[in-house]
């Protein structure tokens, strides 16, 4: 398990969840804004595990990795993104980002037995939101934000096993599901400022979203 966790988000409320998320499991971790950020940060101390989001203000996730390897900085790098094109960019600077597709895959296949789960949670969902559309017009905001929450709980179940060496138990669920709920569904600031995250932002793109489910993880530009 990771003991120091360094999380580079350029998005406040993402570092926010993330580092609430780990420091629940018991991990100490930094949060820094910015690619400059991370390397000065790097250079103060060692970490067992570094957080990167690829499209940073400034400096991009791919030349952070590529100075930290340049350095000599051997710290385990997960690349937070669901698409395949920023992986083959990461393979073709030759640059030794960890490959967070196969941990998707590795994850996908310890919950094989337990995927209904994911299955339900995506009902409560449709129920919550979607059917609840009725009420107004905003019908495809209340599809995405369904289908969003989907693919956070999840990816946070992925990173919290991943903590853990790889085990997930089923109260680690439920404390993540709550954490979930209290930092989006019962937080009117933050409902109200996603709402309009994912009215506008190309990264909730519809279309985005379909491809999404099918890596099973959130893109982070």
């Amino acid at each position: 398990m990771a003991d120091t966790v360094l999380i580079v988000d350029d998005d406040e409320a993402v570092l926010t969840m993330l580092y609430k998320v780990i420091r629940s499991n018991g991990i100490e971790a930094d949060t820094v804004a910015s690619g400059e950020e991370a390397l000065e940060r790097t250079a103060q101390r060692t970490y067992d595990l570094i957080l990167l989001d690829v499209n940073l203000m400034g400096m991009d996730g791919f030349q952070v990795v590529q100075t930290l390897r340049q350095r000599g900085v051997r710290t385990p790098i997960i690349i937070v993104s669901g698409r395949k094109e920023d992986y083959d960019t990461l393979y073709g600077l030759d640059i030794g980002a960890d490959d967070y597709e196969r941990e998707l895959s590795e994850f996908a296949a310890y919950y094989k037995e337990k995927e209904y789960e994911y299955e339900q949670l995506m009902m409560y969902y449709v129920y919550r939101y979607f059917l609840n559309a009725v009420n107004d017009s905003e019908i495809l905001l209340k599809a995405k934000i369904g289908v969003i929450g989907y693919l956070i709980l999840k990816h946070l179940d992925m990173q919290c096993w991943l903590e853990n060496g790889k085990t997930l138990t089923f109260t680690q669920q439920v404390d993540l599901a709550h954490l979930y709920s209290r930092q989006f569904e019962h937080s009117y600031t933050n409902f109200e400022v996603y709402n309009g995250y994912f009215k506008t932002k190309r990264r909730y793109a519809w279309g985005r979203l379909m491809e999404y489910l099918g890596t099973g993880c959130p893109d982070t530009q």
